[in-house]
């Protein structure tokens, strides 16, 4: 594609967000991307494949022709269908701030109980869980960064030697760690390699201390952003 041809189609996905009154972060959520990968699409530094703009056309959705080409009408059906099949992300917390999480959380989440913020997604979630956590540090880079959304199935306390998981720990408060189940103790591993593993004493682990397992994660920046299993 010609620089030319970037910028127009830079613009158009500008003007098709800013239409439909998503910020950055809204819009890069309802196709599995960060906001700094939407700002670079809108600035031509980088341009979306022809299947992600058959995505954007699909999940959102947008007339792909003018998407493209700038021809025709920007809608592919009447705005009054646009936000039918969305759902809320529930953000209940941020790993890595230091806060501690509500002992009363379990499977079936209490309507009462409020989450800190909530996302609107599309379909492109659908069947993924619902629940989720901000992670604030560096401890699972390179794989998870600083500001990415994680999904996290709350019911899930099963220790998987090598899966991730969110903890509430009472010298650390809510944490994102990978564990491993060995003979001396649950090691605590951080992928980060300036912070050391520890270890949990086998019967130190219980339902308080595990929050849920980690089933899928989103960063915010570059073009790699990827919701995964």
């Amino acid at each position: 594609m010609t620089d030319n041809h970037n910028s127009e189609l830079g613009q158009r996905i500008r003007e098709f967000r800013i239409t439909l009154r998503l910020d950055q972060t809204e819009f890069g959520a309802r196709l599995g991307k960060g906001k700094n990968t939407i700002i670079s699409w809108e600035k031509a530094r980088t341009s979306p494949s022809n299947t992600m703009l058959e995505a954007i056309a699909r999940v959102l959705p947008c007339n792909l022709t003018w998407l493209k080409t700038g021809n025709g009408d920007m809608f592919a059906e009447p705005q009054g269908n646009l936000m039918q099949e969305e759902t809320d992300l529930n953000i209940w917390g941020i790993t890595g701030a230091g806060d501690a999480f509500d002992l009363n959380m379990r499977e079936n989440v209490p309507d009462k109980l409020e989450p800190l913020d909530k996302i609107k997604v599309s379909q492109l979630f659908k069947g993924k869980t619902r629940d989720c956590f901000r992670v604030k540090g560096d401890s699972m880079d390179d794989k998870v960064r600083d500001g990415a959304l994680i999904g996290v199935k709350l019911s899930d306390k099963r220790i998987i030697t090598g899966k991730m998981y969110v903890l509430n720990l009472p010298h650390e408060g809510l944490t994102i760690k990978e564990l491993h189940v060995e003979k001396k103790g649950i090691k605590v591993h951080a992928y980060n390699p300036r912070i050391n593993d520890y270890y949990l004493e086998h019967d130190e682990i219980n339902e308080y201390i595990i929050v849920g397992r980690v089933v899928w994660w989103l960063n915010e920046d570059g073009d790699e952003d990827k919701a995964k299993y």
